[in-house]
Protein backbone atom coordinates (compact mmCIF):
# COMPACT_ATOMS: atom_id res chain seq x y z
CA UNK A 1 0.00 0.00 0.00
CA UNK A 2 1.10 3.52 -1.07
CA UNK A 3 2.20 6.49 1.78
CA UNK A 4 -0.32 8.50 2.55
CA UNK A 5 1.06 10.06 5.73
CA UNK A 6 0.35 13.36 4.14
CA UNK A 7 -3.17 12.99 3.13
CA UNK A 8 -6.11 13.52 5.29
CA UNK A 9 -9.44 12.86 4.33
CA UNK A 10 -12.54 13.96 5.95
CA UNK A 11 -15.80 14.12 5.03
CA UNK A 12 -18.34 16.31 6.55
CA UNK A 13 -22.09 14.71 6.65
CA UNK A 14 -25.81 15.04 7.40
CA UNK A 15 -25.23 11.07 7.95
CA UNK A 16 -22.52 8.41 7.84
CA UNK A 17 -22.01 7.13 3.89
CA UNK A 18 -22.08 3.57 3.92
CA UNK A 19 -20.33 3.17 0.54
CA UNK A 20 -17.68 5.11 1.88
CA UNK A 21 -16.77 3.61 5.22
CA UNK A 22 -17.48 -0.07 2.83
CA UNK A 23 -14.44 1.76 0.21
CA UNK A 24 -12.15 2.76 3.31
CA UNK A 25 -11.98 -0.59 4.71
CA UNK A 26 -11.69 -2.19 1.37
CA UNK A 27 -8.90 0.09 0.29
CA UNK A 28 -6.76 0.18 3.32
CA UNK A 29 -7.83 3.71 4.02
CA UNK A 30 -9.21 3.47 7.46
CA UNK A 31 -6.04 5.31 9.05
CA UNK A 32 -6.92 8.91 6.35
CA UNK A 33 -10.88 8.79 5.94
CA UNK A 34 -12.63 10.49 8.49
CA UNK A 35 -16.54 11.14 8.83
CA UNK A 36 -17.53 14.28 10.98
CA UNK A 37 -21.39 14.03 10.84
CA UNK A 38 -23.30 16.93 11.40
CA UNK A 39 -25.52 16.48 14.57
CA UNK A 40 -29.32 17.22 13.72
CA UNK A 41 -30.09 19.71 16.04
CA UNK A 42 -26.82 21.67 15.03
CA UNK A 43 -27.03 24.89 14.88
CA UNK A 44 -25.32 27.96 13.54
CA UNK A 45 -24.44 30.92 15.44
CA UNK A 46 -25.60 33.07 12.85
CA UNK A 47 -28.45 30.36 11.27
CA UNK A 48 -27.19 29.35 8.51
CA UNK A 49 -28.09 26.20 6.68
CA UNK A 50 -27.02 23.66 3.97
CA UNK A 51 -23.36 24.21 2.48
CA UNK A 52 -22.93 27.02 4.88
CA UNK A 53 -23.53 24.85 7.73
CA UNK A 54 -21.61 21.65 6.90
CA UNK A 55 -18.83 24.48 6.14
CA UNK A 56 -19.48 25.80 10.20
CA UNK A 57 -19.53 22.40 11.77
CA UNK A 58 -16.18 20.95 9.73
CA UNK A 59 -14.25 24.15 10.57
CA UNK A 60 -14.98 23.39 14.20
CA UNK A 61 -14.33 19.74 13.96
CA UNK A 62 -11.79 19.52 11.58
CA UNK A 63 -8.33 17.79 12.85
CA UNK A 64 -5.64 19.21 10.57
CA UNK A 65 -3.00 21.25 11.25
CA UNK A 66 -2.44 24.82 10.27
CA UNK A 67 0.05 24.18 7.82
CA UNK A 68 -3.29 22.11 6.01
CA UNK A 69 -4.03 22.85 2.26
CA UNK A 70 -7.93 22.01 2.54
CA UNK A 71 -10.17 21.14 -0.60
CA UNK A 72 -13.51 21.81 -0.17
CA UNK A 73 -15.97 19.59 -2.58
CA UNK A 74 -19.49 19.00 -2.76
CA UNK A 75 -21.86 16.18 -4.58
CA UNK A 76 -21.31 17.64 -8.00
CA UNK A 77 -17.61 17.38 -7.60
CA UNK A 78 -15.86 14.60 -10.14
CA UNK A 79 -13.00 12.93 -8.18
CA UNK A 80 -10.51 12.22 -10.98
CA UNK A 81 -6.79 11.88 -11.89
CA UNK A 82 -6.87 15.53 -13.11
CA UNK A 83 -8.48 17.12 -10.33
CA UNK A 84 -5.46 15.17 -7.84
CA UNK A 85 -2.99 15.84 -10.22
CA UNK A 86 -4.07 19.47 -10.70
CA UNK A 87 -4.37 19.82 -7.23
CA UNK A 88 -0.76 18.29 -6.33
CA UNK A 89 0.48 20.79 -9.29
CA UNK A 90 -1.09 23.74 -7.34
CA UNK A 91 0.33 23.06 -4.19
CA UNK A 92 3.90 22.49 -5.74
CA UNK A 93 3.85 26.02 -7.29
CA UNK A 94 1.76 28.19 -5.27
CA UNK A 95 3.15 27.13 -1.62
CA UNK A 96 1.10 29.20 1.02
CA UNK A 97 -1.44 30.33 -1.49
CA UNK A 98 -5.58 29.82 -1.93
CA UNK A 99 -7.05 29.00 -4.59
CA UNK A 100 -10.26 28.91 -6.91
CA UNK A 101 -10.84 26.57 -9.97
CA UNK A 102 -13.34 27.14 -12.16
CA UNK A 103 -16.91 25.76 -12.11
CA UNK A 104 -18.21 24.04 -14.72
CA UNK A 105 -20.64 21.64 -15.50
CA UNK A 106 -19.27 19.65 -18.09
CA UNK A 107 -21.13 17.71 -21.19
CA UNK A 108 -18.41 15.27 -21.23
CA UNK A 109 -20.36 13.60 -18.35
CA UNK A 110 -23.90 14.73 -18.93
CA UNK A 111 -25.94 14.95 -22.16
CA UNK A 112 -27.63 18.48 -22.77
CA UNK A 113 -30.90 18.94 -24.62
CA UNK A 114 -33.44 21.44 -26.11
CA UNK A 115 -31.56 25.28 -25.89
Amino acid sequence: MKNYANIRIEVVTDKSIQFLETLRDDIGLSRIYHELIIPQDYQCPNNSLFKARALEWGAKKSHCHENAYILHLDEESIIDEDLYLGVRQFISIYKGYIGQGIITYSGEYFECRGF
